[in-house]
């Protein structure tokens, strides 16, 4: 059995703490919010705010720390917007804070990854290394690599349905500090089913957006071709159940996933082109999103 902390007991971390207790693992469960904690401690479960534990010092011993803290997309006045890492700072400042506390009331774990810190949160690429790692080793004296363990690990549940999707994850992806960081949360989810890819830090956080950002393409895609389908009379939707099972890049995981250069032969290029123009010779519909295709394909940088 594995004592695993969760920081952040919104829709991920509850999916994360049921699905991980399933497996028979102690979960203790924390965060700032004193309805979340109320509900956590009526359903039976092991849960404190963070001020109870956290800023008091209070040791409570585990072995892996899942950080699931929002992380919140913010528009500025630049109307580029940000992605708001405040909570996940403070939550490892703390985190780190307490520690640093309780390290002489643990000594007895010694210094080989002692604890294994796991960020779940979406994060933009890089945060891990040159944002948590910093601040992990200032507010606690530690080490990472040496007395401390730092993996990301992407999520990939939805909000309706959390908890049957982390029990069920086709893949899970753990992004390592080092092998010994891997090794852990390896361990902790290889009876879980599904495949598990071992990368680095970077590569898993850039994933994850890679992941959200072709799902938000697909959804979009469809939709555009539902309002032209609308404008000529023609079933969209039944159009593109079709396309579901003869388009390779419908169900060919490895079809058109190697970036670096742009799409060729003879038909790909000219009935796209041919598709805008029936599109725009009839004044039908805007299509932004194929004629981003047909840019992103015809930049110098590609060829």
């Amino acid at each position: 059995m594995t004592k695993i902390m969760i920081i952040g007991c919104g829709v991920v971390g509850q999916a994360n703490g049921e699905g991980l207790a399933v497996k028979g693992h102690d979960i203790i469960y924390v965060d700032k919010d004193p309805r979340k904690i109320e509900s956590l401690r009526q359903a039976g479960r092991s849960a404190y705010l963070d001020k109870e534990i956290l800023h008091t010092g209070m040791s409570v011993d585990h072995d892996i720390c899942l950080v699931c803290v929002s992380t919140p997309f913010v528009e500025d006045s630049s109307k580029i917007g940000f992605t708001d890492l405040s909570p996940l700072n403070s939550a490892i400042v703390t985190y780190s804070q307490w520690l640093r506390t309780t390290t002489i009331q643990n000594t007895d774990r010694g210094n080989d990854h002692s604890r294994l810190l796991v960020i779940r949160s979406t994060v933009p690429p890089g945060t891990a290394k040159n944002v948590v790692l910093p601040l992990l080793e200032l507010y606690s004296g530690m080490k990472v690599g040496q007395q401390l363990g730092l993996c990301v690990q992407p999520e990939f549940v939805r909000s309706t349905s959390a908890p049957s999707d982390f029990l069920n994850a086709r893949a899970t992806i753990i992004g390592e500090f080092d092998k010994s960081s891997g090794d852990t949360l390896w361990n902790l989810f290889r009876d879980f089913g599904g495949r598990l890819i071992r990368t680095d830090l970077e590569t898993a956080e850039f994933m994850k957006f890679i992941h959200n950002s072709f799902n938000a393409t697909k959804i979009s895609f469809a939709n555009e071709m539902w309002l032209l389908g609308k404008k000529i009379g023609v079933d969209a939707n039944a159009a593109l159940r079709m396309a579901a099972e003869t388009a390779e890049g419908f169900w060919n995981p490895k079809y058109g996933i190697r970036g670096g250069e742009p799409y060729s032969g003879r038909c790909l290029p000219k009935d796209l082109k041919a598709f805008l123009a029936f599109a725009k010779g009839h004044e039908l519909v805007d299509m932004p999103l194929l004629s981003a295709v047909d840019s992103v394909n015809s930049c110098e940088s590609l060829r």
